[in-house]
């Protein structure tokens, strides 16, 4: 499907204002598949796409592939990464298709749709990177969204477990449940989709599990906001390599949303994993209203105060013990990975 990779296939999450070019261009490098958070705003106007638009050009640019100035910046090749947006409030995709056949990523990502769009949304995001064979990625959390995103035309589905950080189904569970039973639903459709495990995937035996499992490959979030290029703060570097035990130090909640000031953002069915902060205690323990609290989030976030900002990051969280660079990440886990099944061929 992509041809630089180097098997298995580590792709790094979408993470939106932490997974920007630098971040997604050494996850391609290293022979993953990098890709840049593009957001929720698909509007011709969208400043949020504008700064997509900065970050294809700088990608490319990383990667060393040309661009045709002459041409407003438009790509000769197409880009081996790929762009994530969130569709809960597509109304408006005037922006969206226009940028992507400027800039001729290798793959889409979607995630998150609030009112069944995805069907046609694939169907133009398709028909506008033909030339190039784009890819159409969609991240999934329970078996009747995977049958509906590989209904409506995706490629790839996004397996995501309960233990991932950041934003999820609310209803879900682990991939050790969730995977194999997408994986056999898939297969009696009689589709051709290619299947990828997420959700608190950090290191090789991770990555060896998610294939027993029945994966393609994994994506993982929380480990690649922990290095060198992702756009995260470094207080928030500090957090995730500091969290120990992260089944109980984190944990899925709406109210992380509210604390950050955006609780009306995200639908229904979505929540998110983060590790547990002080105003999120306090909330609970009836000590503070969650207006308090989100003032109590905003002022600790301003000064690094790291007890009480909103830090998303998946139960693996633990097993982060340093700050690297992507590459190496995506190096070490896929040596760790061909060590681990090596061993295991044995028996």
């Amino acid at each position: 499907m992509f041809p630089h990779i180097i098997s298995p296939l580590i792709v790094n999450a979408p993470m939106y204002g932490t997974a920007t070019a630098a971040l997604a261009a050494a996850v391609t490098k290293a022979g993953g598949f990098g890709f840049i958070g593009g957001g929720f705003d698909f509007t011709s106007s969208s400043a949020q796409l504008s700064s997509l638009e900065e970050q294809l050009v700088k990608a490319r640019e990383l990667l060393g592939l040309k661009t045709l100035p002459e041409s407003n910046g438009k790509a000769t090749d197409s880009l081996p990464i790929g762009v994530g947006f969130l569709t809960f409030h597509n109304g408006d995709a005037s922006g969206l298709i226009p940028l992507i056949r400027r800039h001729r990523p290798a793959a889409v990502w979607l995630f998150a749709q609030a009112h069944n769009q995805h069907a046609s949304l694939i169907k133009d995001i398709k028909l506008a990177g033909d030339q190039w064979n784009m890819k159409v990625f969609v991240q999934i959390g329970s078996v009747q969204s995977a049958i509906e995103a590989a209904n409506d035309g995706a490629d790839v589905i996004v397996v995501q477990g309960a233990d991932a950080g950041g934003h999820q189904f609310t209803s879900n569970s682990s991939i050790v449940a969730l995977l194999p039973e997408v994986i056999d639903v898939i297969e009696n459709l009689h589709k051709e989709v290619s299947i990828l495990a997420a959700g608190g995937i950090m290191d090789g035996r991770g990555i060896a599990a998610a294939l027993a499992l029945g994966a393609s490959g994994v994506v993982m979030g929380t480990r690649f906001a922990a290095t060198l290029e992702s756009e995260a703060s470094q207080a928030t570097k500090s957090v995730l390599v500091s969290t120990q035990d992260g089944g109980i130090s984190t944990v899925k909640s709406v109210i992380h949303d509210s604390l950050q000031g955006r609780g009306d953002l995200w639908p229904v069915p979505y929540d998110g994993r983060a590790v547990i902060c002080d105003p999120y205690k306090k909330v609970l323990a009836g000590k503070l209203s969650v207006e308090q609290a989100t003032d109590l989030q905003k002022k600790a976030a301003s000064e690094g105060n790291t007890s009480g900002m909103v830090v998303w990051a998946g139960a693996g969280v633990g097993l982060i013990r340093d700050i690297e660079s992507a590459g190496a990440v995506v190096e070490r886990s896929r040596a760790e990975t061909i060590r681990i099944l090596k061993y295991l061929s044995k028996f």
